[in-house]
Order: structure tokens, then C-alpha cells, then sequence
């Protein structure tokens, strides 16, 4: 039901109080189980599994790293489905871990990770629609003085504003608005996609890949048996399975596949039946499932049968290392043309890389601005920032600055310092990972730090003898979220041992720390008494 909220700051006050937020609750449990399976990037999660882990990280297992990420998935997935069915309101992330750790950590966090870093995905999902959607679509169909414009910093900073405005809309405009472009264009994207690369790998089971690939790069001047002598001066040796270098990539792909519990870290308020443990893990569960065995385990494992481990290894090596010179990234979308050269092919491939950049950025950006309402309605920023339009039922004011904030991001994205950019890029998924982290970390001590709320959760009868579940799974999903954070900061295979990228993460989560404690100062200094917000949870 809605309803407006207080302007806290029209008076002092020495108590905090605290209507209902103004959202309504329009999504369906089937339309967050989508809202998942968008946040999860579809194919445009194949990036990060080649071919920069075979070249920095010999002996990887690309599938033992899906897998072994699915596994982390489920545990996530439950701890998220407990604290979500117990705390559904907007603010996720935020709101878990100023209930069950403590108010500086749960605002400090979720602003470094949900916020920060964050800003830079509208960024990041027009350079996936833009070049490995438009990009390869206009070369395929003869636009090469398009795709070279797009190409440019000029050409790539124009369309990025212009799908930030087309995400303001669809965000701003109403869950319905939302809804339909999600129904009806951004799975279907994924689909289309998904399904072409599929029936591309079964149809061409039998054939001669050495043929398939000498053909395709007979303009470059690059052949197979040239690639394999090109990986030898690289250095490339052929290393058995390792298994140090498979897990320390499920830090990266963890950013993706345990993300569809995505609606969980903002959208709960608006989700009808949020409050059922069962039906939200499911709806967190099945698009998990269906992006890391349906669109990347199937997939990769054909290509595997097609090329060959070694091969794919082989061409990875050479081309990091600049030792094989080809005009293009050695992606699984080039795979597929070499398999099958047509512009149609092109075509639905492509069309799968967008509908994946709209959809990873679109929920971000949903996403973050109801972290900003949650915090506003908190009183730990400012009262206009958790305004709700009474007639979208859309917190605009907060997407609005978002994503006039994310525009300057663009620029800087498109004009800036690549080393830097590559910096805050792997820093926003070690940042999205850490944030899971400390959730997971608040939902093994629910329990006992918040027991006022899980007294009404749905999870409090879930015990193994006398010791809760939901401790159980957190700590698990904690414990190895520890791991991969220690190994984000120290192996230089996932580029966050650079200066720049250390500068990155220190300023972001430091920029949180300060912002919470001069409000605080600010909001004591008019007589309000900010302590009281994260002491209980008001229903929605």
C-alpha cells in the first residue's frame, strides 16, 4: 500500500520515526526469479571466463569454476532467501547488515559495493551493447563506417549517454514499464542469444575445426598450426588441472551466477510473497541454475569438444601475450562465427550481448537507487533522496541522481586512463562479491544479534539439532568469500595488486566510512538521534 514518507529534515527530532516507503509491491515471484536472470549478465559472462584465466592462470578448469561457483550460488542463495523473507523491504544489502552486524559496516559496505563502484555498470553495459552487440552486427551486415565510429571514445561516450537515458526511463517509468521491457526484450535477448549458441555447437559437432578456423582468419594471416607455434613463444607449456588457479576465479564469475538472489539486495519491497523463504530461494535458485548450467557450463563444454582444451588454451596464450595479432577478442561469439560464418549467425548471437548489457546494468541501476531510498528513509543521508512519486511508485529522485552521476562515469569510461578503468572494472566485481560477503556474514549471526527479528522469520524452525540453518549456510558463504577476497588482493592474474586498483577499493569503502560519520555529526548537531533507525525493521 502506498504511502508518503516524513521529510526528516523539516525539524529536529530526538527520535527517529518512520512511515511506510511509497512502494508498491508489483513484482511477482516468477517476475523475480527474471529480474535474477538479468542481474546475472547472460553470455556476456563468457568475458570473464576467457581467455584471460587460461593465459594468467595455467591448469584452470572453466568448468570446475562454474560449477564450484553454482555450489557458492546455493549457499548464497539460502542466506539471502532467510534474511530476505524476514527483513522484505527495499535496501537489501544495506538493510541486512545494519540489523544483524552493526551500522557503520552495514553502511560503509553496501556504499563502497552497491553504490561507488556501481556507478560505472551504466558505463559498462552500453560497451557490451555496443561492442560485442553493434559493433559486430554492423560488420557483419557491410556498416563498417558505423562500427568504426562506435569504436571511437567520441562514438562509444554518445551511445553510452544515450542508453543511460533509455535505462532512466525504464527505471523511472514504473515497474510495469519495467516489466514488459523485461518480458518482452531482455530475456527474450537472452534467449535468443543463448539458444544460438547452442544449436550452433550441436549442429557442428563433427566438424573440422582446424579447417573452420584457418578459413575464418585466412584475412589475418593467422592458422592453426601458427597459433600453436605462437602460444610456444609466449611461453605456454601443457599444464594439467590446478586447482589453486581454478578457484581463484570463482571470485570474478562470482559476480555473476549467485547473483540472481540479485532482487534480494534492493527490490524486496516491491516483490509480492517476499515474505515466503520457499518461493523466494526458488525464484533465486532457478535462474542461477539456468545461467551457470544452461548458459555457460553447456556451451563451454561443447566449444571444449569442438576445439579442444588445448587449443583453446593455446590461442588464449598467444593472443594475451601478443604473440598471434587478430582483430578481435578470442571470445566464445567468435568460436560460433568460426563454426558457422553468417551475418545471421552474427546477428542472434549479438542480439544475446545486448539484451546481457542491458540487463546487468538496468538491475544496478534499479537496484542501487533503492539502497539510497533505504538509506535516506534511515535518516543516514538526505530526506529527498527517498522520495517515492505517487504516481510511479518509483523512487526518482534517487535514480535521477544516479544516473546524472553515472554520465561524467561514462565520459571518464570512454576518454580516461584505460589502466584505471580496468582498475574500478575489477574492482566492481571483487567490490559485489565482498558485499555478498559481509550479507552472508550477518545471516550467520541473525540469530543471535538480531533476535527480536528472526523470532518472526520464516527460516527460525530450520535447525540442525540447536544450531540454526541459516548460521550455517552464512558462515559457509562467509567463510569462502574470505578466501576469495584474500586471493582478489593478492594474485595479479585478477589485477587488483596494481596500485591504482588498491586506491580504488580504499577510496570507495573509505568514502563510506566518512560520509556515515559526518552525517551522523550533522544530524546530532540538530538534535536527531539517528542510533534508533537500524534498532527494528518497520513493516512495509
Amino acid at each position: 500500500m502506498a504511502a508518503s514518507t516524513p521529510d526528516m529534515g523539516a525539524s529536529a527530532k530526538s527520535a527517529f520515526t518512520r512511515t511506510a516507503s511509497g512502494l508498491v509491491r508489483e513484482m511477482s515471484i516468477w517476475d523475480t526469479a527474471l529480474f535474477g536472470l538479468l542481474s546475472t549478465g547472460g553470455v556476456y559472462s563468457f568475458v570473464y571466463l576467457y581467455p584471460f584465466p587460461q593465459a594468467f592462470s595455467p591448469g584452470v578448469s572453466v568448468p570446475w569454476v562454474i560449477l564450484l561457483t553454482l555450489a557458492l550460488g546455493v549457499i548464497v542463495y539460502f542466506a539471502y532467501a532467510g534474511l530476505g523473507s524476514a527483513m522484505p523491504r527495499a535496501g537489501g544489502d544495506y538493510v541486512y547488515e545494519t540489523r544483524t552486524i552493526n551500522r557503520v559496516i552495514g553502511f560503509s559496505i553496501p556504499w563502497g559495493s552497491n553504490i561507488i563502484f556501481w556507478l560505472v555498470f551504466p558505463a559498462t553495459g552500453a560497451y557490451v551493447i555496443n561492442s560485442l552487440g553493434l559493433q559486430p552486427i554492423f560488420s557483419a551486415f557491410g556498416l563498417e563506417s558505423w562500427a568504426s565510429w562506435l569504436a571511437t571514445p567520441t562514438g562509444g561516450f554518445l551511445f553510452a549517454l544515450l542508453v543511460i537515458l533509455v535505462e532512466w526511463y525504464l527505471a523511472t517509468g514504473g515497474l510495469r514499464v519495467f516489466r514488459r521491457a523485461q518480458r518482452y526484450f531482455m530475456v527474450p535477448c537472452y534467449v535468443i542469444g543463448g539458444g544460438t549458441i547452442l544449436a550452433v555447437f550441436l549442429f557442428k559437432w563433427g566438424i573440422n575445426f582446424e579447417q573452420a578456423f584457418n578459413s575464418y582468419n585466412a584475412a589475418y594471416d593467422v592458422t592453426y598450426a601458427g597459433v600453436k607455434e605462437a602460444a610456444a613463444q609466449a611461453g605456454y607449456v601443457a599444464t594439467g588441472f590446478n586447482l589453486k588457479n581454478t578457484l581463484i576465479w570463482i571470485v570474478v564469475l562470482a559476480g555473476t551466477i549467485p547473483f540472481s538472489m540479485f532482487a534480494a539486495q534492493g527490490m524486496l519491497g516491491e516483490v509480492k510473497d517476499a515474505s515466503n523463504f520457499g518461493r523466494l530461494f526458488r525464484a533465486f535458485l532457478l535462474p542461477g541454475a539456468v545461467m551457470g548450467i544452461g548458459m555457460l557450463l553447456i556451451p563451454w563444454l561443447l566449444l571444449q569438444r569442438v576445439a579442444s582444451v588445448e587449443f583453446l588454451n593455446q590461442f588464449a596464450t598467444a593472443y594475451v601475450n601478443g604473440t598471434v595479432t587478430v582483430p578481435y577478442s578470442p571470445n566464445i561469439n567468435i568460436y560460433v562465427q568460426m563454426l558457422a560464418p553468417s551475418k545471421w549467425i552474427v546477428l542472434l548471437v549479438s542480439i544475446g550481448f545486448i539484451g546481457g548489457g542491458f540487463g546487468i546494468s538496468s538491475t544496478v541501476i534499479m537496484n542501487s537507487a533503492r539502497v539510497l531510498m533505504a538509506m535516506s528513509l534511515d535518516g543516514l543521508l538526505p530526506a529527498f533522496l527517498n522520495k517515492v512519486s505517487a504516481k510511479l511508485f518509483t523512487p526518482v529522485r534517487a535514480l535521477t541522481i544516479y544516473m546524472c552521476v553515472s554520465i561524467p562515469i561514462a565520459a571518464w569510461f570512454n576518454y580516461g586512463n584505460q589502466t584505471v578503468v580496468l582498475a574500478i572494472l575489477a574492482g566492481g566485481m571483487v567490490s559485489a562479491t565482498l558485499v555478498v560477503g559481509f550479507s552472508c556474514l550477518g545471516s550467520a549471526l541473525f540469530p543471535f544479534t538480531a533476535p527480536e527479528i528472526y523470532e518472526g522469520a520464516p527460516v527460525r524452525h530450520m535447525t540442525l539439532g540447536r544450531i540454526p540453518i541459516i548460521t550455517l549456510f552464512g558462515g559457509a558463504g562467509a567463510a569462502c568469500i574470505a578466501v576469495l577476497i584474500f586471493w582478489a588482493i593478492t594474485e595479479s592474474a585478477l589485477g587488483l595488486t596494481t596500485t591504482a586498483g588498491r586506491v580504488a577499493l580504499i577510496g570507495a569503502y573509505g568514502s563510506g566510512f566518512v560520509i556515515y560519520y559526518l552525517w551522523g555529526w550533522y544530524e546530532r548537531s540538530r538534535g536527531v538521534d539517528t542510533s534508533l533507525t537500524t534498532k527494528e525493521v518497520p513493516p512495509e
